[in-house]
């Protein structure tokens, strides 16, 4: 299966281990040299936050499952990196 960063935006993020909605994916980490992604970040989802600052990171090889509507991880960590 093959999606685009365009589908893979407006789909929301929810941990399937413990329920939480991480919102949506922001940016990505790719290596340089091969150009392979290997995480995704989620900002912070509060209400007029207008803080550049990535709240999650959803490395990728924590995603369970890729729908219609949602994406589902096993995991997330907190992160402070800068949202593209």
């Amino acid at each position: 299966m093959t999606v685009t960063w365009k589908e893979l935006c407006v789909k929301e993020v929810i941990c399937s281990r413990d329920g939480a909605r991480l919102g949506y994916f922001c940016d990505f980490e790719a290596e340089i040299d091969s150009g392979c992604i290997f995480a995704f970040l989620l900002p912070d989802n509060k209400a007029f936050s207008f803080s550049k600052k990535a709240k999650y990171r959803v490395r990728r090889d924590w995603i369970e499952r890729i729908g219609e509507d949602v994406i589902l991880v096993c995991r997330y960590e907190k992160t402070d990196k800068e949202c593209g």
